[in-house]
């Protein structure tokens, strides 16, 4: 029992220091909302969602030994100061992930045991680093949801990033099925993980036994979870604003643009002060061809933040297609002044541009060749 106690009081620390991670680069980037939503407290509660954090990965775990990252930070990438310290802010969480394999590990690294130590506390311990190493090879991957895609994704152009984020509402059960059906994938993963929890002085012997003993008490750790999620759905019933963005963006990516406002509108009925939600509002509307009221929602989400570079680019696009040429291209300026390193690569591949792309006035501000 105590194996299964310190897999999951281990996992759930590493969770919070992963999570803290992408939390306090993003303060150090320029995101100062991350501490009003409580990100810097190193408060489980603000981190952890019971089904994702919890349940889900410690099921998968039981069924088959994988550790799946889970829980999430919501940042206002708008706030942060450059691409640079956007993929800053997604490099941060598997790093302090391999920090947290680290620190557990030192035992192993300095061959020091003390003696008041039972022998399973070790094979827990062996097991537990083995799981965050896994864990930290996977959330590396440059696939989205992945925080390795979130590295990479600012520098992609807006359709690449556009297609990437319709496919990652799918790419975590591709990658479980790949996992759990193409041997040669599975193999690869956990020989990486096995060499690396080797270099961190982890006998593959004890990790093995420490799973052993982790599964021997999967069944009451199943209930004890499943207590836990329901006592949590009892204290917070309601979804908060951030969740239903969330799905919002999930609903946006499975091509669902009119049930994201309906979202959205949940959303800003919590917190009418969300620029994101607006802007998101926006975007769902453009998508559905409504550019009045897509003009609307971002005229909203800028007058809370004036420094919005995408809601400016996006404003721009549906100023664009409406023939407001003028009102476009200021839009685009406004965008391009606050991002100018990333936003007019995209301009001159942006499909929303496209009435633009032979005025003289956008080649100039574009340089488009």
């Amino acid at each position: 029992m105590e194996v299964a106690v310190i897999v999951c009081v281990g996992w759930i620390f590493a969770v919070c220091f992963h999570e803290f991670g992408h939390a306090i680069v993003a303060y150090w980037g320029g995101d100062t909302s991350v501490k009003d939503k409580g990100y810097l407290t190193f408060n489980i509660l603000k981190y952890t969602d019971p089904g994702m954090t919890l349940f889900f990965p410690v099921l998968i775990l039981i069924l088959g030994g994988i550790a799946l990252p889970g829980a999430a930070v919501y940042i206002d990438h708008s706030r942060l100061r450059s691409r640079l310290w956007a993929s800053a802010v997604s490099a941060a969480g598997p790093i302090a992930s391999a920090m947290t394999a680290v620190v557990v590990a030192l035992p192993f690294l300095l061959h020091t045991f003390p003696a008041a130590v039972p022998p399973m506390a070790w094979a827990g311990m062996a097991f537990l680093i083995q799981l965050l190493v896994f864990s930290f090879i996977l959330n590396s991957l440059p696939i989205p949801p992945f925080d390795g895609y979130g590295v990479v994704e600012p520098w992609l152009p807006k359709s690449v990033r556009q297609a990437a984020n319709a496919f990652s509402s799918y790419s975590i059960w591709i990658i479980l099925l790949l996992m759990w059906t193409v041997p040669p994938v599975n193999g690869a993963l956990w020989s990486a993980t096995d060499l690396l929890a080797g270099m961190l002085g982890v006998p593959d012997q004890l990790s093995s036994v420490g799973y052993k003993l982790f599964k021997q008490n999967s069944g009451w750790l199943v209930v004890a979870l499943l207590a836990f999620l329901f006592l949590m759905h009892k204290r917070d019933k309601k979804k908060t604003e951030l969740e239903w963005f969330k799905e919002a963006k999930e609903l946006i990516g499975r091509n669902k643009p009119d049930q994201a406002v309906t979202a959205l509108n949940e959303a800003l009925t919590i917190n009418p002060n969300f620029p994101e939600a607006w802007h998101l509002r926006g975007i769902s509307f453009g998508l559905l061809n409504r550019n009045d009221e897509a003009l609307q929602n971002f005229d909203k989400a800028l007058s809370i933040n004036p420094k919005y570079a995408d809601c400016w680019y996006n404003r721009g696009c549906c100023n664009a297609q409406l023939g407001r040429s003028d009102a476009a291209l200021q839009d685009l300026q406004q965008a391009m002044q606050l991002n100018p390193k990333g936003l007019p690569e995209h301009a001159k591949q942006d499909i929303g541009f496209k009435n633009l792309w032979n005025d003289a006035r956008f080649l100039q501000l574009t340089n488009r060749p």
